[in-house]
């Protein structure tokens, strides 16, 4: 299955804002470029008995950043 489609947990977000109470708009990375409105049925909330720790960090890559290309390999 292409991974693109699958569900990804990514980390805790904090809820902004309650919509309708079906929707919820959360407070996400500006990096992040998905709709900031999800459903429901899509989030899950954290047991409080998970330490901070386990919880996954993202590594972002600085989008706008330019690097010097030093070499063009051939395949």
């Amino acid at each position: 299955m292409n991974d693109k489609l699958n569900y990804k947990k990514l980390k805790p977000f904090k809820i902004k804002k309650i919509l309708e109470l079906i929707n919820y708009k959360l407070i996400l990375l500006k990096m992040i470029n998905i709709h900031l409105i999800f459903y429901i049925f899509l989030l899950e909330s954290i047991p409080p008995s998970v330490p901070i720790a386990l919880i996954i960090k993202i590594n972002l890559i600085n989008l706008n950043a330019k690097y010097k290309i030093e070499t063009i390999l051939n395949y």
